[in-house]
This record gives structure tokens, sequence and C-alpha cells, in this order.
């Protein structure tokens, strides 16, 4: 019987256009799909994703090669549920199709042991009940994988930290919904080195605290490849105290090469002298303006 499933199995998926070889990784990464019973599990739940989650069909062979998961779980005991909850959070049909697209695994995990602990974390970083389904569906939008990490080992670890640094409550709940990647991310790996390079450049704390509260994902730069050439550049290029960056932090979310040195190049072209933040925080047509404008 289970040579039948599988065989049935395999013929529905080679229909819908998935190769024997991804039909193979697919099997080894979910044995469950060789016994799986074709119409109890995997074309309802084909179905489910196509109908229901409106996932375009040109789309659904990826989404279950990633996560082939998605056709061996009980459909109105896993998959419905969480589709439920998500579009109780004001998702459109357009944004679900697009975040389980992005991440489909997110349709694994339970409602009551992932999603609602996440939604009962971010009411304690600050995130107000009235605000809570609108601010999550954002969070997921840019950010579906955080529902796969661990609270306890993982996003409260984060939280500590960025509590430590000194971000305040309004601070902290900003960073949640708008660069909710940065929680995900590992304290001794990925943020606290960032910190020590702050600090090893003579910036007192409240300079740090500026510096990371102004422009979050700084933390998540390279030190090597993007935090000390830029560093360099305003020093040594620039001739600006390293100082200058604390009164621009967003000066790190721009690129040295395409955008910063262009720009820098241009306005001494034109003999001109203009901060960091003016000479950055404009699009290239209004900075080209600017320059035009700007008395030599």
């Amino acid at each position: 019987m289970e040579g039948k499933n599988s065989n049935s199995v395999v013929m529905f998926l080679k229909q819908k256009g998935l190769e024997d070889s991804c039909i193979s990784r697919m099997i080894s990464k979910c044995t469950r799909l060789s016994v799986v019973n074709l119409d109890e599990k995997v074309r309802p739940n084909w179905m489910f994703l196509e109908k229901e989650v409106m996932i375009p069909s040109r789309k659904i062979p990826t989404v279950v090669y990633r996560c082939p998961q998605l056709l061996v779980l009980g459909l109105y005991e896993k998959l419905f549920p969480m589709v439920m909850s998500l579009r109780g959070l004001g998702f459109s049909t357009k944004e679900l199709a697009t975040v389980i697209s992005q991440f489909p695994h997110i349709l694994t995990h339970s409602v009551d042991e992932k999603l609602c602990p996440l939604l009962a974390s971010l009411q304690g970083m600050g995130v107000k009940d009235k605000n809570l389904p609108k601010e999550m569906g954002r969070i997921l939008t840019q950010c579906p994988n955080i529902v796969g990490y661990n609270i306890d080992t993982r996003l409260l670890p984060t939280v500590r930290y960025l509590q430590s640094i000194g971000l305040s409550s309004e601070q902290l709940k900003n960073v949640a919904v708008f660069f909710p990647h940065i929680l995900c991310r590992d304290v001794d790996r990925a943020l606290r080195p960032t910190e020590i390079y702050l600090r090893s450049l003579g910036f007192s704390s409240e300079q740090v605290l500026t510096l990371i509260a102004g422009f979050p994902p700084v933390l998540t730069k390279s030190v090597e490849n993007s935090l000390v050439p830029k560093i360099a550049f305003v020093t040594n290029v620039m001739g600006l105290p390293k100082d200058h960056v604390v009164t621009y932090p967003q000066f790190f979310g721009y690129s040295l090469q395409r955008v910063i040195a262009v720009r820098f190049k241009e306005m001494k072209k034109q003999g001109h002298n203009l901060s960091l933040s003016e000479m950055l925080s404009c699009n290239n047509r209004k900075f080209a303006l600017k320059m035009e404008r700007l008395p030599v």
C-alpha cells in the first residue's frame, strides 16, 4: 500500500511540474511524503495553498519543494488555523500569499506554541493591544522567519542586550516593528562585535546609544567590510572627525561606493561643503538640484 501511495504522490508532483530530482530531495527532507495518502493529504493541501491562500499556481512547486511538510500536515489541524490567525492580524490576500511564499515553514508552526507567545512578547516590548494585529502583520511581512526562532533562547536575549545598551521601551518597540530581523540575530556573534568596535573608536556609551537608536541596522553591519571603510572615508577622505557620524547614524545605511563616495566627489567638484545629512538625506534628483542651487 505504501508503494502505491508513493507512486501516486510522485506522479501527482510530476504533473504539477516538479522534476524527479526535486521530488527525491523532498522525500529525503520529509519521509512521510513517501507514505502519505494522495487524496487525503497531498491533493487537498495543494488545493488549499492555491485556492485558499491564493499562492499563484506557478509558485506552489517552489513553495512545497522548500517545505514539503506542507503536503503531509493536517489541513484543519495545522494549516488552516495558522492561515486564519494570520488573516486575523490584518494580512490582505496578497500579503498572506507573499509571506507564505517567502517563508512556507510558517505554516508548520503551532498557533498556540509559536504565534501567541510571539504576540505576548511584542506586548512586553510596548506594543499596545489595539496596535498589535497591525504591528505583528508588519513584522511578519518583513521577517516571516521570526516565527521559527525560539523566544527564550534567541529573541529575549537580544531584547535584553538592547536594553543593556540603553534603548528605551519606545526605541525597543521601533526595533521590533521596523527592524525585526535584528531580534533574530545572535548577540555574541552578530551584534556585540559592532558595539565593541564602536567603543574602540572612543565613542562614549551615550554616543553608541545614539548610533544604535538612530539606525538600529548598524548592529548587523560587517565591521570589516562596512563600518571600518566608512569610518576611514569620513576621517581620511572627507576630513571630518569620526564623531560626525553620530549626528547622522543613517550614514551607515548608504553604500560607500555607489552613494557616499559619488556624492562627495560631486560635492567637492562643485565647491560645496555639506554635512553628512545634507549630502545624503535626499534622492539623486534632489541632490543634483541642491548642487545647482547652492552658491559656490
